[in-house]
């Protein structure tokens, strides 16, 4: 693949194109917690991907590569309200990203994600958050290197 691509980012919401996407990351994710993720089934996730969009916001991007798709981005709009306790809050979520492994590292999870920061920007969101594992030290550098800060952890304890 040459090192300069021609991405095209589109909003989208033909599962035949976005289900596909989403096995290398699914496999990827339950290789390193099958405790937690279950192995990719096609059926699966297009239901599961058919009950978000049916719910209301969220929107699904997809990167092209001329006539190929290259990857895509879930993003689910989240709403804290204010209380007593904290300030009330709008963000996009990125809940799921995928880029097929023949076009990492050429530009498809920045491209992705600029058009993310568009809508974020044009819809008057507060910020865009999203959750990666603590040991994915290549996916956290990726993000920290495109400006997202680490502002939050989790901890587990299995009982």
């Amino acid at each position: 693949m040459p090192d300069q691509v021609n991405i095209r980012i589109e909003e989208s919401n033909d599962l035949d194109v976005i289900v596909p996407l989403n096995a290398a990351v699914q496999n990827e994710h339950h290789d390193r917690r099958s405790d937690w993720f279950k192995p990719f089934d096609p059926d699966a996730v297009r239901r599961s991907l058919e009950k978000m969009l049916a719910a209301g916001g969220a929107q699904i991007l997809v990167a092209w590569v001329g006539e190929t798709p290259a990857g895509y981005l879930l993003l689910i709009e989240r709403i804290r309200w204010e209380n007593a306790l904290r300030s009330a809050d709008r963000s996009l979520e990125i809940d799921q990203m995928s880029v097929e492994p023949q076009f990492r590292r050429h530009g498809i999870g920045r491209a992705l994600v600029d058009r993310a920061k568009e809508i974020a920007k044009e819809e008057s969101f507060d910020r865009i958050r999203l959750t990666v594992w603590f040991d994915n030290t290549g996916t956290r550098s990726f993000y920290e290197s495109i400006g997202f800060k680490t502002f939050r952890e989790f901890m587990e304890l299995p009982v």
